[in-house]
């Protein structure tokens, strides 16, 4: 009878130890961001698309390219493209990047860096050619399920690109189609 005691009285007070355990850690804080994120939210305003999405736990989980690196040394964060695309008959007959525009903080348009050096240097090359290999795959899975014609399907998208791959990918603006091909001119 006195070990059935002596045994209960343990259970009773390993579970009570649990359980008070159990009640500290739900009171501790558990910190939402890492140190790197934590940094990256700190730099930007509670309304750019890169604080909420981090904000909203979406990570990076991307290889590091080697054009990061170049990135950060030439202090560019952000390097948005416009890319437009023909299709037709269910595959690509054109993909080009467009337009490019560099920025010293995550979606902060209004201080874009105007280095001439960047135009058609290697990073630049680069750069356009990932937005490009990205764009073909956000394009196709848009337009895949689309039934063929004789007639081309024209148009334009951007492709965000970040220096570190621990950020999400995403992009803030969807598809548009052109209406005609003729030259690929769209209204600003």
């Amino acid at each position: 009878m006195e070990i059935k005691k002596v045994l209960l009285t343990l259970v009773i007070v390993v579970f009570c130890s649990f359980c008070t355990f159990a009640q500290d850690t739900k009171a501790l804080p558990i910190p939402k961001y890492g140190p790197f994120y934590a940094e990256v939210i700190r730099s930007l305003d509670p309304t750019n698309p890169m604080y909420l999405a981090i904000d909203a736990g979406m990570r990076g989980h991307g290889p590091h390219f080697f054009w990061m690196d170049e990135m950060k040394a030439k202090g560019i964060k952000h390097a948005s493209f416009k890319v437009a695309f023909v299709w037709f008959s269910g595959n690509f007959s054109m993909i080009k990047a467009v337009r490019s525009t560099y920025l010293r903080n995550y979606f902060v348009f209004s201080d874009p860096i105007n280095d001439p050096k960047m135009t058609r240097s290697d990073l630049e090359l680069q750069l356009q050619g990932e937005a490009e290999s990205r764009a073909i795959d956000e394009a196709r899975w848009f337009l895949i399920d689309r039934p063929r014609r004789n007639e081309p399907i024209c148009g334009t998208l951007y492709e965000e690109i970040f220096d570190d791959e621990r950020l999400p990918i995403f992009s803030t603006s969807s598809i548009k189609l052109l209406p005609t091909c003729d030259g690929q001119k769209e209204d600003e």
